[in-house]
Order: structure tokens, then C-alpha cells, then sequence
């Protein structure tokens, strides 16, 4: 579902790349977690899988299409494809949980559609959305104020809402820096458990190697990965944390 190959993202204003010769795959229903302290480059990563920062060497594939060639179209399929989930949940508070989750449809909706979901939605579209909610299990939240929810149910919402884009590769970047321990390992073995389920590529970046070791199906620390160049070259260019 992901492969990178000797992806280097550099910046004017920094002396040495922000990423360096990076080369990761991720297969459907894999999890995977980034590690490393803030500045390392996880962010990044992301932005540039989906096409939003431009690459300055190597090559970036989501489900067989490269994203630094992709334009119009089929740069909107494949954004389609990816789904985000961010550390502070980018909800629209005062909107009700099935106006927030049903965003995650919008990429495949008219603005008509859209439009008519905000003040009159169909039994059908709520029916997907609570079974995108019981995914996540918090069904019983459905017409409910999202700034009403706890922190933990709020995140759970915003994953309910990628679930709705039908995605193949889901980006979580940090989605547990704002929890406290209990609700980091929940939604950390939620995340997991929908990737392996739902077949989907699962990519997170994390600041806690502890709760990565512990969940994940692989992890790979960006600073060893930068480290282990040129040695470890033949291996991927990335060295898996123990």
C-alpha cells in the first residue's frame, strides 16, 4: 500500500536534509510506528506522502501511483486514499458527531451533497455513520454535541471520520500526545486493531518507543534510520528499535 524508496526532503533554510535516503514499506493491515523526537522529520513524512511538501530525491507510491507525478484527478483519487488523523482531532466543535464524521465522506460527495447532509441527512448516510461509530465504540454519541465529548471520545470521532473516507493507508500523526496513559493505550490498540481488520496500511508517528514496541507491528526510529546509512542501506535504510 505505501512504498518509499530513498526519499530525501530538504529545505533552504536547513543545512542537512530534513529526511535522508528514507526506504519503508507498509503492506495492507500492517501497523507501523515512526518514532523520534520532534524535529526528526515525522511530520514531514507525512506531508510528503500526501503530495503536500515537494521531495527533493527518491520516490513516494500510495497503492501503485507515484505522488510527486500525480495532478488533478488522480492526485484527488489518491489523497482519497489516505487518511489522516491528527493530534488535536481538527473537529468543528459546535457541529453535532454525525455532521463531523460524515466529513470523511465529503471527498467522494458533490458540495450539493454536502450541503444537503449539513441541514437534512438521509437514514442511509446515518446508518453509515453509526457503523463507522460502532467501530470505534461510541454508537450511543451519534446526534450528540461533539464539544460535549471527553478528549478520548473526541479522537475516537475523528477516527470514525477517516473510517468514512474508505482508506487504504491511515496517517496518525501524534494522535495520542494529548491523552492521558489509559486513553493513549486504548486508542493506540483501537488504531491497530481497525488496520489489521479493515485491511488497511496503518502509519503512525509516535513520541513513546514504550507504547510503539507494545502495539505495533514493526517500529522504526528516524533517528537510527539516519544513523545506520550508509550500513544499512541494503536493509530497507531503516534499522527497526528493538
Amino acid at each position: 500500500m505505501l512504498r518509499i524508496r530513498d526519499l530525501t526532503v530538504a529545505y533552504a533554510s536547513r543545512p542537512t536534509p530534513v529526511i535522508d535516503r528514507l526506504s519503508l514499506q507498509v503492506q495492507p493491515g500492517e501497523s507501523v510506528a515512526i518514532v523520534g523526537p520532534s524535529g526528526c522529520g515525522k511530520t514531514t513524512l507525512f506531508r510528503a506522502i500526501g503530495g503536500f511538501v515537494p521531495i527533493t530525491g527518491g520516490r513516494i507510491e500510495v497503492d501503485g501511483i507515484e505522488v510527486a507525478s500525480a495532478r488533478g484527478k488522480r492526485l484527488r483519487a489518491l489523497r482519497r486514499r489516505v487518511a489522516v488523523i491528527a493530534q488535536k482531532h481538527d473537529l468543528i466543535e459546535r457541529l453535532a458527531v454525525h455532521q463531523n464524521v460524515m466529513a470523511g465522506a465529503l471527498g467522494r460527495w458533490s458540495c450539493l451533497r454536502a450541503l444537503r447532509f449539513l441541514l437534512l441527512p438521509r437514514r442511509s448516510e446515518l446508518l453509515e455513520v453509526r457503523a463507522a461509530l460502532e467501530r470505534v465504540g461510541i454508537p450511543e454519541e451519534l446526534r450528540r454535541k461533539t464539544a460535549e465529548l471527553s478528549g478520548g471520545q473526541q479522537q475516537r470521532v475523528a477516527i470514525a471520520r477517516a473510517l468514512l473516507q474508505n482508506p487504504g493507508l491511515l496517517l496518525a500523526d501524534e494522535p495520542v500526545a494529548s491523552l492521558d496513559p489509559a486513553l493513549s493505550e486504548q486508542i493506540l490498540a483501537l488504531l491497530c486493531g481497525l488496520a489489521s481488520a479493515g485491511g488497511m496500511a496503518l502509519l503512525c508517528a509516535l513520541h513513546q518507543p514504550e507504547l510503539a514496541r507494545r502495539y505495533f507491528d514493526r517500529v522504526v526510529d528516524l533517528r537510527e534510520a539516519a544513523d545506520a546509512r550508509p550500513a544499512a542501506a541494503s536493509a530497507g535504510g531503516v534499522r527497526l528499535a528493538s
